[in-house]
């Protein structure tokens, strides 16, 4: 995953709340580290960071 530092947290945290969720759906328990678990309801979610592209 490319990209700066929060936006790329944020995004894995936007995945494993998903994760979570369907696994939550279909009866089973996403496997999930400590410390992900932890943090994965206080990540933020990205500002958006306009993107320029040149031709």
């Amino acid at each position: 995953m490319r990209g700066y530092g929060h936006v790329k947290l944020a995004n894995v945290g936007i995945v494993k709340r998903s994760e979570r969720d369907i696994a939550a759906r279909i009866g089973i328990e996403a496997a999930t580290g400590d410390a992900v678990r932890a943090s994965i309801d206080t990540i933020k979610a990205p500002k958006m960071i306009p993107i320029v592209v040149a031709k």
